[in-house]
């Protein structure tokens, strides 16, 4: 069984086996990804609290957490993108871990710079593309709309 996260393939077995062997080395790691999302959120209302709390409760509540959230910022759930994860530090965790070379990478999908990795594929389309607005959408326009 293969899981998609962003555009990505990922053997689920492989993705268990790679989390399964960080959280044992790693158990903060579970509730820091566990929480994620409300810390996320605390960190949003923290940041701005006259959009969203009254005065007695900024002044009470929000002004000392602050401080003391300020290391959430610093969980490397918030600040990366899975794929820096998997592509880096998942072999970290099960050295057998594989990761497809560029050249499968390119007829699975292109995001950046997509008339060089269309070049770079034998001038063929992938399998998908990721962020196709954001970059250089002339490109895929007539492959979208024809």
């Amino acid at each position: 069984m293969w899981v998609a996260g962003g555009l990505s393939i990922i053997r689920v077995a492989a993705a268990l086996q790679v989390l399964h062997e960080r959280f044992r080395i790693e158990p903060e790691k579970f509730w820091e990804e566990r929480f994620a999302g409300f810390f996320k959120g605390l960190l949003a209302l923290l940041r701005h609290p006259r959009r969203l709390t009254p005065q007695w409760l900024r002044n009470s509540f929000t002004r000392p957490l602050q401080k003391r959230l300020q290391r959430l910022d610093k969980m490397e759930v918030l600040v990366r993108n899975n794929d820096l994860f998997w592509s880096y530090r998942a072999v970290e965790y099960v050295p057998g871990f594989r990761i497809a070379d560029w050249r499968t990478g390119l007829r699975f999908a292109f995001e950046a710079c997509p008339r060089q990795c269309f070049e770079l594929n034998d001038r063929k389309l992938p399998f998908g593309c990721h962020a196709w607005a954001k970059y250089d959408r002339a490109f895929w326009e007539p492959y979208l709309l024809g």
